[in-house]
């Protein structure tokens, strides 16, 4: 099995207790399974390495919204400065926004530039920011 781009980088990206209990886990699920041919086992696992569960808890820190991570920031914090997935969230909303405003083409993806060039609140008009704000 093979995960995505993203995916590789998050695996990447833990730090050497959560690498530990990651595996710890790993053990356990090919352990309780028998092998590791079993779909369940790989189910489990998947769900782990993407941060959805870890005994009840998550192996990841940060909030899951839309699938993705995101971290809680002040208002003031320039979006260029925030997580890939958060960035990624937010242009996806931004652009979605402003194409329901009737921009597209070019303007559109000046406006959305712009916007990620901005600071979190320049975009309380165009998209919800409540969900990044500490």
């Amino acid at each position: 099995m093979r995960y995505d781009e993203r995916t590789e980088r998050r695996i990447e990206d833990l730090d050497e207790t959560q690498l530990r209990a990651l595996m710890d886990r790993i053990m356990r699920a090919s352990a309780d399974r028998s092998y590791f041919g079993d779909k369940g086992a790989l189910d489990e696992i998947d769900s782990l390495i993407m941060g959805r569960s870890l005994n009840g808890g998550r192996l990841f820190k940060d909030e899951l919204i839309d699938g993705k991570r995101t971290r809680k920031y002040e208002k003031t914090v320039y979006v260029s400065s925030m997580s890939k997935a958060d960035q990624e969230n937010i242009e996806f909303r931004v652009k979605d926004a402003l194409y329901n405003d009737g921009y597209k083409g070019e303007e559109l993806t000046e406006l959305v530039q712009d916007a990620m060039d901005s600071r979190l609140s320049d975009l309380e008009g165009t998209i919800t920011i409540d969900r990044y704000l500490k």
